[in-house]
């Protein structure tokens, strides 16, 4: 066991601030492992008795690993129980603590549940237990205040005062803008803590779920385009940030995720103004790296840091994005990951930079249905997504979004089936498109036609004018043109030459759409009647790589971007319906950055009657857990699933 902690003090600033300020803290690093140690801290009253010393010199040193365990009267009884206890709790921390390690044993506090004595001979089984371990000291620790509880688990101790610590991870693949921390005096403003890794909290210090916590723990990456308090939005510019600085509030959305017991951990990287860039195109910062397959995959579109952050890496648990035209459907397909666009209004907007007030949602990334479900009961307050589980189900099958994706549609094809056999029917195939013409929908125009402008139109109209005020503000405060990457220059061109004119007959068609969507295609049933769910592709089945404009030119890519035309998954962002990425298995190709095999994620998307999240959640959450063959989880790293998926 390494025994060495190294320690450096890097800040002495004491008063809490809106500023861009590093707090008080410390770095230090515990058998190689650096972390994180916050200034606040916990100061005993009066002296731990000692029960056990390895030496008669041994004393905990300054900022001393050691370990919290609280015990119940049962553990307590005596030394059997009290080893048997403290031997199976390091064992389960090990296991599910990703900041805990066996270094923390090296000096032990026991918190008993009253008041006791206890005589450790090195011949009992606690004293073998702390030889094991190679414990220098252990100690009793009275007084667990009620009001203020210990918590158990990892933390450093100098004398009589404890501090937590917060393992320190490399962003390896770029996920973050900024690593969070909560500040010194009031929990809900957050500071940078200026570190090189993200620093995150031990696991132990948190209760388990419970109904008035149910993110109780719960790690969150949050898009830099959602406010923070404490810290700056960026939308992915520099001068965005230059001009707006530290945010003095948190988004309701995040609000909504720290009432429940989360922790924001970061914020996310986004293209500019949540726009949709390729990899290519970033230039303020550098796009986030996909850990699928090959690792130079795109990371697709606007969403592309809070979805590396759940694909990459283990210690977060939930990303939250935002999604207009794709941002989170798109990149939860490309980084096979369980990712929600809610339904139109489902969730407040209050704190996010808006880009069209008519297309924005947030939602969320897990890389589980069960915590998707969890996160978005949280987010929407359960007030909004009323719609309960229906036992009467109708699956519409798409033939004519499926028709043209032949390799597509034979490996989604299990997944299918195996849904039928869970829900107990079977599939309804239907062609969208055959069926807009026959009911005149308009006027008899087909779905393509009808549609072909509208959805670019709207985003492009609102983008530019949401942005326009910065653009204005910049320029007063600093008597220059704010920079903006090439795409998005490009973006606001298009934005500006459309008329209001032109944007009043999108939203007009737009409203066709969507009434004849929520009307006769997938209405807002009562649960005791019948309710459909809509198949979609989603994703694709190709390498698509980072460095690659897929053969075209910036203006020729930036273009196809914009929404033009009518795309399948556009049926559910103009109608405003709740459309859910579920990753289904992984098709191999020849890599040629590694020149071997790898795997890329396939998934599906499903679509429900607007104000069903919740209840399309639960069913894919219940359907996968009894599904032969597929997988309510995905793992972080090049693969999704395992070898055999």
């Amino acid at each position: 066991m390494n025994n060495k902690s190294v320690l450096r003090k890097f800040s002495q600033l004491n008063k809490p601030s809106l500023k861009m300020a590093l707090q008080r803290a410390s770095l230090m690093s515990i058998g190689d492992v650096p972390y994180y140690v916050p200034a606040s801290s916990r100061k005993i009253p009066s002296y731990p008795t000692q029960i056990w010393a390895a030496s008669k010199e041994e004393i905990p040193s300054e900022f001393a690993p050691c370990t919290i365990f609280l015990c119940d009267h049962a553990a307590a009884m005596n030394s059997s129980s009290l080893s048997f206890f403290l031997e199976e709790k390091s064992r389960l921390w090990l296991a599910t603590d990703d900041v805990f390690s066996s270094d923390f044993l090296k000096h032990v506090y026991i918190v008993p549940p009253a008041p006791m004595v206890l005589a450790v001979e090195d011949t009992d089984e606690l004293g073998n237990l702390f030889k094991k371990w190679e414990v220098a000291t252990a100690h009793l620790l009275h007084g667990n205040d009620d009001s203020d509880p210990w918590m158990p688990g990892p933390y450093v101790n100098s004398g009589s005062v404890f501090y937590t610590v917060w393992r320190l991870f490399l962003d390896t693949d770029g996920a973050f803008m900024l690593p969070t921390v909560p500040s010194e005096h009031e929990p809900r403003i957050f500071v940078n803590p200026g570190t090189a890794g993200v620093p995150v909290p031990s696991r132990c210090y948190y209760p388990d779920p419970s109904p008035e916590k149910p993110l109780s723990g719960r790690r969150v990456a949050i898009k830099d385009n959602i406010d923070v308090a404490g810290v700056p939005t960026s939308v992915g510019s520099k001068a965005f940030a230059e001009l707006y600085g530290v945010r003095d509030r948190n988004a309701l959305c995040v609000e909504r995720l720290l009432d429940a017991g989360a922790l924001i951990i970061g914020k996310a990287k986004t293209v500019q103004f949540a726009s949709g860039e390729g990899a290519r195109d970033w230039i303020d910062y550098q796009a986030p790296f996909n850990p699928r397959g090959d690792g130079y995959q795109d990371p697709e579109c606007s969403s592309a840091g809070s979805a590396t952050a759940c694909s990459a890496y283990d210690w977060v648990d939930i990303a939250l994005g935002t999604d207009t035209i794709g941002s989170i459907i798109g990149p939860a397909a490309h980084h096979g990951l369980f990712g929600l666009r809610p339904s139109l209004g489902s969730v407040p907007m209050s704190g996010i930079v808006p880009f069209s007030k008519e297309l924005d949602t947030v939602g969320p990334f897990t890389r589980t249905a069960s915590l998707a479900t969890k996160v978005m009961q949280v987010l929407t307050g359960g007030g909004v997504t009323k719609l309960q589980r229906s036992k009467n189900i109708q699956l519409l099958y798409p033939v004519d979004m499926f028709g043209s994706l032949p390799e597509y549609s034979a490996f989604t094809e299990p997944f299918i089936q195996h849904l039928e056999e869970f829900l107990g029917v079977n599939r309804v195939n239907i062609s969208i498109r055959e069926k807009f013409i026959e009911e005149q929908i308009a006027g008899g125009k087909s779905i393509d036609d009808f549609l072909s402008q509208t959805t670019a139109r709207i985003q492009l109209f609102d983008c530019y004018r949401s942005c326009a005020p910065f653009l204005d503000e910049y320029k007063k405060k600093f008597n220059k043109t704010a920079f903006a990457d090439p795409y998005i220059r490009f973006k606001w061109n298009l934005g500006e030459k459309i008329t209001r004119e032109q944007y009043e007959e999108a939203i007009a068609q737009r409203d066709v759409l969507r009434e004849w969507v929520l009307q006769k295609l997938i209405p807002q049933n009562h649960p005791n009647e019948m309710q459909s769910i809509l198949i979609v592709p989603n994703g694709k089945m190709e390498e698509l790589y980072r460095y690659h404009y897929d053969g075209r030119t910036l203006e020729e890519e930036a273009s196809l971007k914009q929404g033009y035309g009518f795309k399948d998954s556009f049926l559910a962002t103009l109608a405003g319906l709740p459309f859910f990425n579920v990753p289904v298995g992984q098709i191999p190709y020849n890599s040629t950055v590694t020149e071997r095999t790898e795997v890329i994620p396939v998934n599906i998307g499903l679509v429900g009657p607007k104000g069903s999240d919740i209840a399309l959640l639960q069913l894919v959450e219940d359907f996968l857990d009894t599904a032969p063959g597929l997988h309510s989880r995905v793992m972080t790293g090049a693969k999704a699933f395992g070898d055999k998926a």
